[in-house]
């Protein structure tokens, strides 16, 4: 269906919203602090022999929507993710995206880990499987959901889906009626959940 905006009562849902996924690390806890609030980190600013870095404070501090602390798969997928998912479903767009430093743990958050049990999918499979599931119960709504994979890479982007190579100069990023897309980009319609998790596994591979 099209959609001419979020709804007024839906404007506060429909805001961007920052997590901050920590996971506990050697030497870490006595620069790297969270508030009671659960939404602020405070970060130790290191003394050097001139004094403190900025000669004004010790300290910087954060503030994010919500702070997951050694939080397992399922409860970033609820915090994070959930919400997004039933709000697609209601004809919104919708994206989740993990941003940080090489080795953080973007990749393990977003896919899982493959080679593990279950309780270690990640936001994708998990989100796969919640569109899925409400699709199932949603009688006499006929929804479709087709798959697309994009890597972007040196500036670079590239079509993981495609059948065949295709040239990055073919794949472009247009405006449709307000709407952005990247023309070109194979799309994957899947008739069930495991036919989205093999067009998934089979490009991680």
């Amino acid at each position: 269906g099209t959609s001419c905006g979020p709804r007024p009562e839906a404007a506060m849902s429909s805001a961007v919203k920052v997590y901050l996924r920590a996971r506990p690390t050697n030497g870490a806890a006595e620069s790297f602090r969270v508030g009671e609030d659960n939404r602020t980190v405070s970060v130790s600013l290191k003394r050097t022999e001139q004094g403190l870095i900025n000669n004004s404070a010790d300290a910087i501090q954060f503030e994010f929507d919500t702070i997951l602390h050694d939080a397992s798969q399922e409860s970033v997928f609820t915090q994070c993710a959930a919400e997004v998912c039933e709000s697609v479903l209601a004809g919104y767009n919708g994206t989740v995206f993990a941003y940080g430093q090489t080795g953080a743990g973007k990749t393990y958050t977003m896919s899982g880990d493959a080679g593990s049990d279950y309780k270690q999918r990640g936001v994708i499979p998990r989100a796969v499987h919640h569109l899925f599931r409400e699709m199932d119960v949603r009688v006499g709504k006929d929804i479709t959901l087709s798959v697309s994979y994009l890597e972007i890479y040196n500036e670079g982007m590239y079509d993981l889906l495609a059948d065949e190579i295709v040239p990055d100069s073919d794949l472009v990023v247009v405006d449709r009626d307000g709407e952005m897309e990247v023309k070109h980009l194979t799309k994957k319609k899947c008739r069930d959940e495991a036919e989205a998790l093999r067009f998934f596994l089979r490009r991680r591979a």
